[in-house]
């Protein structure tokens, strides 16, 4: 069996510090408001309206199997349904478009600069994930950037709202970085939801337990 967490995949986690995630989760919460509070230029304002329009926006997909009326056609999977996400948004991130399913996730996870400590997340950045299944078929934890969601919303709690493509449709899951262990609560959002399900080979895992790290997105303006 291969056990799972940050031990377990510590060659492709080396970008998350999992001791400050502890630390320093509650800074993150308030950062998109400092921003705004403490910067009058141009940038805090718009990564605020475009928080804002990513937390709308997402409410109204959970439970499609994909993202409507997009210019450009994705794949109904983790990272076509972030490309046509920003995409109905009015942006766009600069990658190739004709790349499968594994190489839009890696390349989603490299296409802005790398997040080292969770007190710099906000909403509109993205989380990837290591190991979510056996990609090589080899029976080995080697297996990194195999699925990826969008930060939707910061809870005072710990929570993180992400928005993601799995199990065949749109998802909006809780994940908490400081809880660790799947919690199921009665008319409640599970939190840290199943990712991996058990088999011969690997134990389940949650979304905490598969997190690899944080990057945000260079976005372009669609024209």
């Amino acid at each position: 069996m291969v056990k799972t967490g940050f031990a377990a995949n510590s060659h492709y986690n080396q970008d998350v510090d999992s001791s400050s995630v502890i630390r320093t989760i509650e800074a993150a919460l308030i950062l998109p408001f400092v921003l705004l509070v403490g910067c009058s230029h141009t940038q805090p304002l718009r990564q605020f309206e475009l928080a804002r329009a990513v937390q709308t926006h997402a409410s109204q997909m959970e439970g499609r199997k994909h993202i409507p009326r997009t210019q450009n056609r994705h794949r109904n999977d983790c990272s076509g349904t972030i490309h046509a996400f920003f995409e109905q948004l009015g942006y766009r991130i600069p990658l190739s478009m004709n790349v499968n399913r594994v190489s839009g996730t890696h390349h989603l996870a490299k296409s802005g600069p790398p997040i080292k400590s969770i007190r710099n997340i906000h909403v509109g950045d993205l989380v990837y994930f290591h190991q979510t299944y056996d990609r090589n078929k080899n029976r080995r934890a080697d297996d990194p950037y195999t699925h990826i969601a969008l930060i939707i919303k910061i809870s005072q709690n710990g929570n993180v709202s992400l928005l993601h493509h799995r199990s065949g449709k749109i998802y909006i899951d809780i994940m908490n970085l400081k809880r660790k262990k799947t919690i199921y609560a009665k008319g409640q959002k599970t939190i840290n939801p199943i990712l991996r399900s058990s088999s011969a080979d690997f134990d389940q895992a949650n979304l905490a337990e598969l997190v690899g790290g944080f990057v945000r997105p260079k976005l372009e303006t669609l024209r």
